[in-house]
C-alpha cells in the first residue's frame, strides 16, 4: 500500500474534499463533501437520498480530491473502492453533535498521490 507523501499529510487536516463517483451513465459525478481523515481511511458525510450513495452502491470505485486552496496547483488524490457504513465520527462546523448518518470509507492505499 502506497502511503500518503509526507509534504501532503497537512491536506488530510481540511473539512471538505471533492468525492469522485462513477454515475448511472459511466460519466463522473463530483460532489463536495465533508470529510475526517483517522489512521489509514478517509470517511465521506453521506446523505442516502444523493447520487452519490445510489453511485456508490452500484459501483464503490471512488476518487477523492483535496486540494489545497492557499496553493492551487497543489492536491492529494486517493482512489479505490469505498464502503458505506453507518459511524458516529463525521464532523460538520455547522453542528458539534456527533453525526449517525451513514459515511463512505476509502483507504489511502496504492492510488495515493500528490502533486507539488
Amino acid at each position: 500500500m502506497a502511503e500518503i507523501p509526507a509534504s501532503h499529510r497537512d491536506l488530510l487536516g481540511g473539512e471538505v474534499a471533492t468525492l469522485g463517483t462513477i454515475g448511472p451513465d459511466g460519466r463522473p459525478q463530483l460532489s463536495e463533501v465533508w470529510f475526517l481523515a483517522e489512521g489509514d481511511t478517509v470517511a465521506f458525510s453521506l446523505n442516502t437520498s444523493r447520487q452519490k450513495v445510489k453511485n456508490l452502491r452500484r459501483n464503490p470505485a471512488a476518487t477523492a480530491f483535496l486540494l489545497d486552496l492557499a496553493v492551487p496547483y497543489r492536491y492529494l488524490e486517493i482512489r479505490g473502492d469505498a464502503e458505506i457504513t453507518r459511524t458516529t465520527t463525521t464532523r460538520s462546523p455547522t453542528s458539534s453533535a456527533p453525526s449517525t448518518a451513514p459515511t463512505c470509507a476509502l483507504a489511502t492505499g496504492p492510488a495515493s498521490r500528490g502533486s507539488r
